[in-house]
C-alpha cells in the first residue's frame, strides 16, 4: 500500500497485489484520491511510486484494469499501460 498524506489526513492510496500464478507480476488492486484532492497529480504520483517499488523489488510486470470511460484509463495509458483485448462476463438469471 502507498498512501498520500496531507498532514495526518490520508488523501490517496494505491496498492499492488502479487499474482500467485505469475511470481514476476503484480496486479494493481485499487488507486484512488479523495474527491477534493483530485486533479493535482496525486494519483499519478502514487502510481509512479508503486511502479518504482515494483522495479526495485524485482517485479517484471504490473497489470491493471478499468472501464474505458473512467478517468483512470487516461492516467494508465499515460503511465505506459497498454490496452489489451476486452472481455465480457455473462450472468444467467432466473435459473432455479
Amino acid at each position: 500500500y502507498f498512501v498520500a498524506m496531507d498532514g495526518d489526513l490520508p488523501v490517496g492510496m494505491s496498492n499492488l497485489k502479487r499474482c500467485l500464478a505469475e511470481p514476476e507480476r503484480l496486479d494493481v488492486g485499487l488507486t484512488g484520491v479523495r474527491r477534493e484532492y483530485r486533479r493535482r497529480g496525486l494519483c499519478t504520483a502514487l502510481k509512479v511510486r508503486a511502479n518504482l517499488w515494483a522495479r526495485e523489488n524485482g517485479y517484471a510486470r504490473i497489470v491493471t484494469d478499468n472501464e474505458a470511460n473512467n478517468p483512470m484509463y487516461a492516467i494508465n495509458v499515460a503511465m505506459g499501460f497498454r490496452p489489451m483485448p476486452a472481455f465480457i462476463t455473462f450472468h444467467a438469471q432466473g435459473l432455479a
